[in-house]
């Protein structure tokens, strides 16, 4: 253990059995709490995961979002909050163990800043590190007496709000009277919050530490609401909104009809009106059209927007009421905890075309999706004039405005003054003292990473027999400096994600720098490139000066890998908190144009990205007669284009794979609609597309498994096990008949891999998985050949013994058929990590089922081999060399 760790524990021990003039709590109190919210990983860790740098229970106001949130480490571990700072150790306490993970997962990611934080959806203002909320619950258990987070209580059906919703005054645990702590850490409890008043235990109040001066706040008086109210026992109703369309659907008449000061935890409500994502309401304007402002006109908003964008979809939905007349905007009604009862409801009713989940037909809307939605109050809100502000509404039921309507039951909706400004991000940018006007092909161009802290110095390498714009064979020389020590890495990205991208990553713990592929975000994906891609030249990494400085030359264009270009291009940067590869402390995308000191924009990982203002090179502008004009409403492009161009894809006679789209105004954006379709120029033929060759390579994963996850293994255990089959050929018989299913899928498998590839335009063999796969069938190949025509072992009644040729062959027999099954396994599990890629898909689910198969298939083959050859051997020295079941004939 090192010096830091141990002195963590030295503290972590003490915190735990601080707990001088602590009193009883019972389960079943009620209890309520503000303070820090910390993942039970850090704190077993000792100190931040993503900083190891800050002690966990010293410091949690730097403990971020993104590591609270996004890490399923830290997430999976369950949530503790914790007491203030105990002044002896400088720690804070144990609080509470909170039992509704994704509780404080919706809150925290609701109130964090989308940035490092990728599952947050807070707009710049909202924090980025230390969580802090007010905690009410149920006491469960009192936990199990031990001076770790499980010695703490347990809270259930808790709710989480913001921690301006003040918690009573809490009592001091610090009693002058009471005699100093028990040396055994185990009989003192772990310092417990103080329960509301109205729900504090008869017989003894739940002491707490005394916060800091300025923490014990009085709570603020409730101002008396002026909104018209409307009560359970009153008819009247709220007007029925103006905008939306007439329709003749059954109206329903409010289950409940609560004002700001009846409506409660539990209440029933139903409500109809506009759904809206939580990202487009923080945006201030729609992500597909920013022209219209989100809250003016939600019957403007796409399905599209709505339901396809992952952003958008991911934020969570929130249901409006009607316009305010002085803002001229609509408020906000409920944010609705069910995603997928919204999704599910919206992709029903929408059109089918622009919204791709969409499943409607001509007649369905494309824009503007009104609801009726009931359920039932989980929260109130946490009182803020924003999203956070509205109550929660669990068990939704969602329909369609045009099949059932009823009257709004939001008394006291949330209003906006104005519409949220909107997200931009804050640009790295060139350093002041950089000259922007600089040659980057003649001396170093400096760029900041993060201000002050990682910075990047570039230069291109351009050889005599070439030019700058044509660049064959052109080398970049790269520096990075961070200020600190601790693993680096740029990486070069084609969508500004970390999967799928490569990266040059330099490690001071083993003295390198190498080039990396990054195949999924867990370590395992992080993996060097094979040898023979390893073309760096001039490579370096030093720590000096408390610095560490990481230097190295690379080819630009380089078969099979991500191209760099003297352009605009999407890279990736990162640094550790550690010397060794692990997680990063920090990392970004950003576009960067390497021929001149100009940023074009500035993206993070998340992003959906449109690229302006990036036109091809002028000598491949090859266009005539073009033309664009606006007549009678209408935009009209002509032009005229060599179809077959070197360098650029080509236009066939035949079918050809073609987008079309169109924007939201006249200045380049991201698009209104667009779509993929296929089109036979000769004969006009043309349909709509999705990815292409989706099903054929879904095909080839499935039927790989099939072979190699399954026959092959059952071939394997049908020899090895033959002792549990009927005495005879059965064993034999089952082993040929598995292995010749699984060769010949395999054979259908490398087709469809060989003609897909080539469909595509692809190289053949040159990445590991190809490379995998070329060998495994030329291994198959031989071991099927070698099974057909072996040597046969002498006739039953001979007494001649196995020829040497005959022995060679079965150990040689068995190597192979070892060696192709675990070539098998990895190449199945690489095959998935490139289908998700190719295809933007999860793996991580099918990868722990596959797994666990292979895991049990491989346990059958070793146990079970394993138990049977021990029990041959001992049989065999009792009956003088007698086998069981046979060999192979």
């Amino acid at each position: 253990m090192n010096t830091r760790a141990s002195a963590f524990a030295l503290l972590y021990a003490r915190l735990l059995s601080y707990g001088r003039g602590v009193q009883s709590v019972m389960v079943g109190d009620e209890v309520c709490i503000t303070g820090y919210v910390m993942d039970r990983f850090c704190i077993d860790l000792g100190y931040l995961l993503d900083n190891s740098d800050v002690v966990t229970l010293e410091h949690p106001e730097e403990h971020s979002y993104h590591c609270l949130l996004d890490v399923d480490l830290c997430y999976e571990s369950g949530y503790v909050v914790l007491t203030e700072k105990d002044p002896e150790t400088g720690l804070h306490g144990i609080g509470y163990r909170l039992e509704e993970t994704d509780t404080v997962l919706q809150v925290g990611r609701a109130a964090g800043r989308y940035d490092y934080c990728e599952t947050c959806t807070g707009g710049d203002s909202s924090p980025e590190y230390g969580f802090r909320a007010t905690i009410t619950g149920t006491v469960k258990d009192m936990g199990d007496g031990s001076d770790g987070v499980p010695g703490a209580p347990t809270l259930e059906g808790i709710t989480v709000q913001d921690e301006s919703i003040e918690c009573p005054e809490p009592v001091s645990i610090f009693d002058e009277q009471t005699p100093a702590p028990s040396d055994d850490p185990t009989k003192a409890p772990v310092p417990a919050p103080t329960p509301a008043p109205s729900d504090l235990p008869t017989h003894a109040p739940v002491t707490a530490p005394t916060p800091a001066p300025s923490d014990v706040i009085t709570p603020a008086p409730t101002t008396p609401n002026t909104e018209p109210t409307l009560t359970p026992s009153q008819d009247q109703t709220t007007p029925v909104p103006s905008d939306p369309p007439s329709t003749d659907a059954p109206r329903m008449e409010s289950t409940l009809a609560p004002t700001s000061n009846t409506l409660q935890v539990g209440d029933e409500v139903c409500i109809t009106n506009y759904v809206m994502d939580q990202f487009c309401i923080n945006l201030g304007h729609f992500l597909d059209n920013d022209s219209v402002m989100t809250l003016e006109s939600p019957e403007q908003h796409s399905f599209h927007c709505l339901l396809d964008v992952p952003r958008c979809r991911d934020s969570g939905y929130v249901v409006l009421t009607d316009k305010d007349s002085e803002t001229g905007m609509h408020c906000l009604g409920y944010r609705l905890d069910d995603t997928e009862a919204v999704v599910a409801a919206g992709s029903a009713a929408g059109q089918q075309g622009y919204c791709e989940v969409c499943t409607g037909d001509e007649s369905k809307p494309e824009y503007g999706f009104r609801a009726t939605v009931k359920g039932t109050v989980k929260e109130l809100g946490d009182g803020s004039d924003g999203i956070t502000g509205t109550p929660v509404l669990e068990n939704i039921t969602v329909i369609d405005e045009s099949v059932e309507q009823c009257e709004t039951t939001v008394a006291n909706p949330v209003c906006m003054a104005i519409a949220p400004e909107d997200v931009v991000s804050e640009p790295p940018g060139v350093s002041p003292a950089t000259d922007s006007s600089k040659n980057c092909f003649e001396e170093f161009c400096d760029y900041a990473l993060e201000a002050e802290k990682y910075n990047l110095r570039y230069m291109i390498n351009v050889p005599a027999d070439t030019t700058e714009s044509e660049c064959e064979g052109c080398t970049i020389t790269m520096e990075v400096t961070y200020d600190g020590e601790a693993w680096v890495g740029i990486g070069f990205s084609r969508d500004g994600q970390m999967v799928g991208s490569e990266a040059v990553l330099g490690l001071p713990s083993e003295s390198s720098v190498l080039k990396y592929n990054m195949a999924s975000k867990s370590s395992s994906g992080v993996q060097p490139m094979p040898q023979e891609q390893q073309t760096l030249a001039d490579t370096s990494i030093e720590v000096k000066d408390g610095k560490t400085v990481m230097r190295f030359t690379k080819i630009m264009k380089e078969e099979g890998e991500i191209e760099i270009g003297t352009g605009d291009n999407t890279f990736l940067w990162a640094y550790g908190s550690g010397n060794a590869l692990g997680y990063h402390a920090q990392r970004k995308s950003f576009e960067l144009s390497l021929s001149s000191q100009t940023v074009e924009a500035t993206i993070q990982v998340g992003d959906e990205v449109c690229i302006t203002n990036y036109p091809m090179p002028q000598e491949q502008q090859t266009l005539a007669d073009t033309s664009i004009e606006v007549k009678d409403d209408k935009t009209v492009m002509r032009f005229t284009k060599t179809m077959k161009e070197e360098g650029e894809i080509e236009i066939t006679t035949k079918d050809n794979i073609f987008l079309w789209a169109y924007g939201s105004g006249n200045a380049l954006g991201i698009h209104a609609s667009r779509q993929s379709f296929e089109l036979n120029l000769s004969s006009g033929a043309s349909e709509a597309i999705a990815v292409p060759n989706k099903a054929a390579w879904l095909a080839h994963g499935i039927m790989a498994f099939i072979a190699w996850g399954v026959f092959a293994p059952f071939a394997v255990q049908s020899s090895l096990l033959r002792d549990l089959l009927p005495s005879g050929p059965l064993w034999f018989q089952l082993h040929r008949g598995f292995n010749s299913m699984a060769f010949a899928l395999f054979v259908a498998v490398f087709a469809i891999a060989v003609s897909f590839t080539s469909k595509e335009g692809g190289t053949h063999f040159i990445n590991s998985h190809q490379k995998m796969g070329l060998a495994m069938f030329i291994m198959a190949s031989a071991q099927v050949a070698g099974g057909i025509f072996r040597p046969h072992l002498p006739a039953p009644d001979s007494v001649e013994e196995k020829t040497s040729v005959r022995k060679a062959w079965e150990v040689g027999h068995r190597v192979m058929g070892v060696t192709l099954l675990a070539c098998g396994f990895w190449q199945m599990s690489s095959g998935v990590d490139l289908y998700s890629i190719k295809y933007s898909v999860d793996e991580d689910k099918l990868m722990i089922a596959y797994w666990v198969w292979i895991g049990i298939m491989t346990a059958v083959i070793v146990v079970g081999g394993g138990y049977f050859k021990f029990k041959n051997a001992s049989s065999n020295s009792l009956n003088g060399g007698a086998t069981s079941g046979g060999d192979v004939p």
